[in-house]
């Protein structure tokens, strides 16, 4: 059975790991004390004279064991308030650990419902957080930054697409005015016919220098790699 979601995620476990050390913590502090106080109460009985100054006209043996009745209550009740206080505490850690939880994983959920918005046609959000200089807000801002050169290298790319476009539609143009021109004509003569071959050789020879120059620029874009000689009977032998 697959577990809720929200049993897997960081401020769940942000928050038992809180709550869980809270716990402990405060369950040796309560074990130390009673601890102490046990054997402090097992260490010093009354003494006769404290006995007979409390106790006027009691045997001592009587004494003695009304004194270990008290301290055996005063034990358990000691052990009943403190289960209870410890697991109130620990109920109460853990409301308190899922609002501190949440509120320390908050511009988390800003940077993760900024990222699910950003589309790749639209880059112009931020996140723009504010706050304390601390992690959270450097990795807020080294995102910012990372969209800011991502939106401005698909602007440099949109404005080379449309000039690389306009660029071509200018030959491609030239080229089917030419052919309707040639076409229209029912007996074009070899002269005109000459003529429109050279208008297509020009800007189809416009057009291959343009994608020769597109070529050349994605080249230079790409990463570099270098090549090195391998031994390959070193890589067989391995």
């Amino acid at each position: 059975m697959r577990r809720p979601e929200w049993t897997r995620s960081i401020r769940f476990r942000m928050t038992l790991l809180y709550s869980s050390v809270l716990f402990a913590l405060a369950a040796l502090l309560v074990g130390s004390l009673y601890l102490g106080l046990s054997l402090s109460l097992r260490n010093e009985p009354l003494s006769r004279e404290q006995a007979a100054q409390v106790f006027p006209g009691e045997p001592l043996a009587d004494r003695r064991a009304f004194e270990r009745t008290v301290n055996e209550r005063t034990l358990r009740n000691l052990r009943t308030f403190s289960f209870g206080a410890l697991g109130a505490l620990f109920v109460a850690s853990l409301g308190v650990g899922w609002v501190i939880a949440g509120r320390v994983l908050a511009p988390i959920e800003r940077i993760s419902g900024v990222a699910r918005q950003i589309q790749a046609t639209n880059l112009s959000r931020r996140i723009e957080l504010t706050g304390p200089d601390d992690e959270l807000r450097r990795l807020a801002d080294t995102f910012d930054a990372m969209l800011a050169r991502l939106d401005a290298a698909f602007e440099a790319q949109r404005r080379f697409v449309a000039d690389a476009s306009h660029e071509l539609r200018n030959p491609l143009a030239t080229i089917q005015a030419n052919l309707d021109v040639a076409l229209a004509d029912p007996q074009p003569s070899t002269g005109s016919l000459r003529e429109t071959a050279v208008v297509v050789r020009r800007a189809s020879t416009r057009m291959a220098r343009l994608v020769d120059d597109l070529l050349a620029l994605a080249r230079l874009e790409a990463p570099t790699t270098r090549r090195e000689p391998v031994e390959l009977g070193a890589l067989v032998r391995e």
